[in-house]
Parts: C-alpha cells; structure tokens; sequence
C-alpha cells in the first residue's frame, strides 16, 4: 500500500488528532451553487501546465472543496500535479484515510471517517511550516511542526477528479467550491463551515463555483483559467447548500386491501417545504434490496406490481428547496423518513412455460419454466393429455415424465401449478407421439428376414449366371480348339490330293521327253516322234 511505503520512507513524521467530535456543516436555503458531476469511468478536469501550482519552501497555501464522494475505485484523487511517486502536489483517499502529498512524498493524513453519499467540507492548509487537515470545520490531522515542503513542477498540468498516468485514481462523484490558494492560510484553527459559496480571494489561483450549467467550469478567481473536460463532466443543482433539511417526518401510514393487482396504497401527510417525494420499496428490512423507485410520488399514490404474501419495506424521501432530481442522479443520502412493510394475500400460480414435449417409449418428457407462485409456494405440477382432467405430475421442478401411454400416439399436453389457494392458470399445449418398442422389435426382426431373403436369392442368381458364364466359356473354348486342329489339318489334306494325283497320273499316263520339255500320253500309247519315254516315273 501507498500509506505503508511512505510512511517507511518518512519514519515516524506524521501525528493524527484523534478522537475528535466532527461539526457537521448546517444546511442553508440560500441560493446557491451546483456541482461537477463525474462519472468515476470517464470524467476529470484538466487545467494547464502553471507556476500558480508551486507552492514556495515553507509558503502558506489552503486548499478546499466540497465533495460528495461515491468512489468505487482503490485510490481516488480529489486533484493532482504530476503523478505517484513524484506527485508535485496531490490529495488522495484510500480506504477511509486522506493523504496529503507534497513534494514526492505524503507529508500529512487523516481518517475521514466519511459514509459516501454525504456532503462534505475539506480543507489542507499550511501555516508557519505547520500542515493541517479539517473535515467540516474541525481539524482531523496535521503533520509534524517544521514541514517545510515545497511543491516545484511548473510543467505538469493540474488534473481535478484522478491522477494523469493511473486509471485506478479515477473519483466518482460531486466536487464543487474547489479553491486553489497560493500564499495565504484562510485555517489554522476549527472553523464554521460556509453557508454560502466561497468567493476567492486575491491568492485564489482556481475556483470552481460549478454555479450553473453555462459556467460549470469556469474558474471565479483573477486567472480565469480556461478547463479542458474528459468525457463529459455534467453539472447537476444538488450542492451543499441547497441539501434538504429540517423537513417535518411526514406521518405514514399503509391503506388499501384490493390486490387484485398485488399493491398499496400509500397515505401521508407532506410537508410544507417538500417539492415532492421519491418512494422506495425494499424487499427486506436492512433495506440493502430495492425492488422499486417511484419519483414525484404524492400521498394517495398506489405502488403496484408487488408478490403476494411478501414483506416489502417503504422509504420517503423529501425533495425541498425548489431542486429537483433526476431519477439518474444520486443525490444527498435519502433520509428515511417512514418504514413499513405490506403484505397481500397470495393468488393460484400463474400459467408456467411449456418449453418442450419429447417423445419416448410410450412416454413423454415435460420440460417448463415455472410462472410466479401467487405469494404462495408451488405444491406440485398437473398435466393435461389431449385436452382431458388433470393429473398430478407428483414433482415441482422440471422436467418430468408421463409414462404408461400408447406406443405411436399423438398427444397434447398443458400443465399447470398448484399451491396452497388452488391450481393456477393453464400453460399453452405442445403436441409429440409416442415411440413403441415392441413393435418396432417385430418389424425390425421382419425387416431382416426379407433382407437375408434378398440376400440369398441374389447370391443364388449370381452363381447360376456364373456357372452358365463359366460352362459357355469352356464350350466356345472346345469349338476353337477343334477349329484349329481342323485349320491345322486343311494344308495336309492339299498335300494328300496332290499326292494321290500324282499317282493316279502314274498309273494312267506316260510321260515322253525331248530335252527340258515333257508331254503326257495315256499308257501303252507311243511317245510322239523326237519323244522318249521317261523312265522311273
């Protein structure tokens, strides 16, 4: 933590005033200022690079603002000149204690002891060397005696609502009245705090009335510095002098038995400087759970849309002094002018959400979301199968099962809750058919014969086509071998007819010659003249 780090590097240099009575600061009806409201996500103020944020070696400086603190984030900064370690000048708050820094270093803290939601006035001064912190008018802390810091940097901008270099600084709130003043010591003792804005003074460097809308940012002191705003710091009435105070507790009392619609009327009687009247509805007694704002409620007025049979805890706040509030904005603390609570009487449940119906085996499965109870806690669930009477499901919750149905059946169902008044109001139906098992056994096993019929009478035509196939491939396979052996046979037979001619001539014919040339004559006929019988023929 920061507080550990520099309070090792400072040794033992600070002291706290304890146990000291807080003055809390009177409210006026005055006119007055507003307020800078920052967001704490995307809101700050920067002013330029200044000299007017150095403070000289052991000067007088004071420091002020109002603040109206809802910080969520670890270590807002009320306003800062440079950034951690080495802030030139700074304030901070971490959980529940303000830091001072000066120099580089922390040079004075304090226990706020605040509660947010909550004007408050703080003060830094430093007086002959001497730094001390005040809280509405009392001081709260101071540093040891001799604090002579001086606050040098002249070149890093002053940034209003966090640090330049850490989002984690970021202040979500209200800051009006923020008075820079270099020179002067306005407190060095406790101190009525102001019922009117503060007017700068000669040694004012920056003050930030927030007055109206138009001059949110504007600076009333003598250097009117001109602000460059980040995100969008809006400017709201609410200050610490227009705060509501002093209203008479108006008398409250709850009327009204119809509860048709679940709600009350709210009777009391106003007081005469309240504008107007925010009701609040909590659902228990702390009051930490809200379950409904009504602005600009008036005596007479009904809160409806309530459960039955359920405590609810009511609020008033009063709005006075001629401010009113958005619903967005959050004012001063709402004080609680009445508590009560309310009760009706609970109601039959209202019709649940049929989300699915799924189909089994001879089953159903019902899955719902259940509707509001009426006040009084759901007993059980009943259905409804093709418009018929109503049958307990036997459970409350989600899904259930309908058994014992038809195999391969359409049904439609609707259901509704039961509590302690009676059965309530019906769901819209979802229609689905059932499955059956058994039968689809039965044809499941059908289906398998006729396929293994299938089976087997095609194998069986296929192996007939193959012994068919195979059987005409051997007898063409035959025809061509005795072909080729036929084939084979033809030039022999030629050779045998020419041989048997050959013969034949020889037994019927001679053959004369004279020189290469030869005649035939039949046998026992003489050769021509000039002719020879040849021999050996």
């Amino acid at each position: 933590m920061s507080f550990i780090r520099n309070l090792i590097a400072l040794g033992t240099a600070l002291s706290l005033l304890s146990a000291i009575t807080l003055s809390v600061a009177p409210k006026a009806s005055a006119s007055a200022n507003g307020s800078i409201s920052l967001d704490g996500t995307n809101d700050w103020l920067i002013f330029p690079a200044s000299s007017d944020w150095t403070i000289g070696t052991n000067e007088d400086f004071t420091i002020e603002w109002w603040q109206f603190n809802n910080s969520t984030t670890s270590f807002p900064r009320i306003f800062s000149v440079g950034s951690y370690p080495s802030a030139s000048i700074a304030v901070s708050q971490e959980s529940g204690t303000l830091y001072f820094w000066m120099g580089g270093a922390f040079r004075a803290f304090a226990s706020m002891s605040s509660t947010n939601r909550t004007w408050e006035k703080y003060a830094v001064t430093r007086t002959s060397g001497t730094i001390r912190i005040f809280k509405n008018g009392t001081q709260i802390g101071s540093s040891v005696a001799g604090n002579t810091t001086a606050a040098t940097d002249s070149l890093s901008s002053l940034y209003i609502g966090r640090e330049q270099n850490d989002a984690r600084t970021i202040f979500r709130g209200y800051i009006t009245d923020f008075n820079f003043v270099k020179g002067l010591s306005k407190y060095s003792t406790n101190y009525s705090t102001p019922t009117v804005p503060i007017s700068a003074s000669a040694e004012s460097k920056l003050l930030l009335n927030a007055a109206s809308e138009s001059t949110k940012f504007s600076d009333s002191s003598s250097g009117a510095k001109t602000a460059t705003a980040a995100g969008n710091p809006a400017w709201i009435s609410s200050s610490p002098y227009n705060s509501i105070s002093n209203l008479e507790t108006p008398s409250f009392t709850l009327s009204g038995t119809a509860c048709t619609t679940i709600g009350r009327i709210i009777n009391f009687s106003a007081d005469a400087n309240a504008t107007s009247y925010t009701a609040r509805l909590y659902s228990n007694s702390s009051k930490t759970t809200l379950v409904k704002t009504e602005t600009n409620f008036s005596s007479g007025n009904a809160i409806s849309g309530l459960n039955a049979s359920t405590n609810y805890y009511l609020t008033l706040q009063a709005i006075g002094n001629n401010t009113t509030y958005s619903s967005s904005q959050e004012n001063q603390t709402p004080t609680e002018y009445a508590t009560n609570s309310t009760t009706c009487p609970a109601s039959a449940p209202s019709a649940p959400t049929l989300n699915s119906v799924t189909a089994g085996d001879k089953r159903l499965t019902v899955a719902f979301t259940a509707g509001s109870d009426g006040g009084s806690a759901i007993t059980d669930y009943e259905y409804s199968l093709n418009g018929g009477s109503y049958i307990s499901a036997g459970t409350t919750s989600s899904p259930f099962t309908i058994s014992g149905l038809s195999g391969r059946t359409t049904y439609s169902v609707a259901i509704k809750a039961r509590n302690s008044v009676g059965l309530g109001t019906a769901s819209s139906s979802l229609s689905a058919t059932t499955t059956d098992s058994t039968l689809d056994a039965s044809e499941a096993a059908a289906e398998a014969a006729r396929v293994a019929t299938a089976a087997r009478l095609a194998r069986e035509q296929e192996a007939a086509a193959e012994a068919a196939r195979v059987a005409t491939a051997a007898r063409l396979a035959r025809e061509q071998e005795e072909l080729t052996e036929i084939m084979a046979m033809i030039p022999k037979i030629g050779e045998l007819t020419l041989s048997l001619g050959e013969v034949t001539r020889s037994l019927t014919s001679t053959q004369c010659v004279k020189g290469k040339t030869t005649k035939i004559v039949n046998k026992g006929s003489k050769c021509p003249k000039g002719f020879v019988k040849k021999k050996n023929i």
